[in-house]
């Protein structure tokens, strides 16, 4: 008989033979406290059916209170006072608040209409709010507060910087496509070490769309076409 588990003098196999009969299951009990299934099991059930639990205890808890107390029920059901009442009273909406009335001091239409012209004008397009107020407020105007003239340019689409940006459209990058040898070249230049000590060679590399030629040494570059000859 193979014994895959077992705790003081209880012996459970997996053979069929080590049946337990009723006066076994407090012992078989004792053991799953003891090796921590209980509790395992407890746990995922609970974490499995937390909603319904709650749900069903909340209700037991409330039909017990009616006979005994809400302390003594929630003592005995192990459920927290605090979530108990907590459930029996749910948060309620936030209220709306009503609409702001307008100040009596506030623009009128054309008012704000003035005050948009002065902004986006030819004399002050290219200015901030702050230095068009001043300029204003020195030559004795007071058309609005600096924090009107940002609120109405808001609402207007106009906030931000007002001047005109330049926009580059999207261009196509350039690509060279050749159908015969010799119709488009390129070449390279890099340096590599001597032998001997502060002297190097100069590597020219030119090639062609379907063939590349080479030269090591001081002297100029394999023969290309003239336009990359210098």
């Amino acid at each position: 008989m193979q014994r895959f588990g077992g705790f003081g003098r209880v012996r459970v196999s997996a053979d069929g033979r080590g049946v337990v009969s009723h006066a076994g299951v407090g012992l078989l009990r004792e053991m799953a406290e003891k090796i921590g299934l209980v509790q395992a099991v407890s746990g995922a059930l609970i974490d499995t059916y937390r909603t319904a639990v709650d749900a069903v205890i909340a209700q037991a808890v409330s039909g017990l209170a009616d006979v005994t107390s809400t302390a003594r029920a929630c003592a005995l059901l192990g459920r927290p006072r605090a979530s108990h009442y907590r459930a029996q009273q749910p948060p309620a909406a936030p209220a709306q608040r009503p609409p702001r009335a307008s100040p009596p001091n506030a623009l009128s239409v054309a008012e704000q209409d003035q005050v948009i012209t002065v902004l986006t004008n030819s004399r002050f397009c290219d200015k901030s709010v702050a230095q068009t107020w001043a300029t204003l407020l020195d030559e004795g105007v007071n058309l609005a507060s600096m924090s009107t003239m940002h609120r109405l340019l808001r609402l207007s689409g106009r906030a931000g910087d007002r001047r005109d940006q330049a926009s580059y459209p999207t261009r196509a990058r350039p690509e060279l496509m050749a159908t015969a040898p010799g119709q488009v070249w390129s070449w390279d230049i890099t340096k590599l070490c001597a032998p001997d000590r502060g002297i190097y060679y100069d590597v020219y590399v030119s090639w062609t769309s379907t063939a590349a030629t080479s030269s090591a040494g001081p002297s100029p570059p394999a023969r290309a076409p003239r336009s990359l000859r210098t």
